[in-house]
């Protein structure tokens, strides 16, 4: 579904890990992290739809710079990719449910934890959802 790359959105022909999730827009990024099992982000893997030189927030993932510098998280609603061609992704108004799709880093392993940061559009800040163990 995705490729290792910042706005590579588009099969590469790997295994990509998928979660779904429902979730309530507006949203404007998704960010989801590798964790320990009480959600603190460790071992320094992130897929996100912040992109180019957009600035990542710091979240506790020891990525801190710009969205160029990490993997797409692809999103899917109903089969249709909601990512723009450049990686960004705008959710409207409501519920929402959704395929989240990463690239294969080796982290998508029977016992990891798993943890996503969502951006209401407007907000100051993120929030997270709970933690999801693959």
């Amino acid at each position: 579904m995705v490729g290792s790359g910042d706005a590579a959105i588009g099969a590469d022909g790997r295994q990509d890990g998928t979660f779904d999730a429902d979730i309530e827009g507006p949203i404007d990024a998704l960010i989801m992290v590798t964790t320990d099992a009480v959600g603190t982000p460790c071992c320094g893997q992130q897929w996100d739809t912040v992109v180019g030189s957009d600035p990542l927030p710091n979240i506790g993932s020891a990525f801190n710079g710009a969205g160029g510098a990490t993997w797409i998280l692809g999103v899917w609603e109903n089969g249709v990719v909601r990512n723009d061609p450049s990686g960004r992704v705008a959710l409207g108004p409501g519920p929402h449910r959704v395929v989240l799709a990463a690239s294969p880093s080796g982290y998508f392993r029977v016992g990891q934890h798993f943890r996503l940061y969502l951006h209401p559009t407007g907000a100051p800040g993120w929030t997270t959802s709970n933690v999801a163990m693959w």
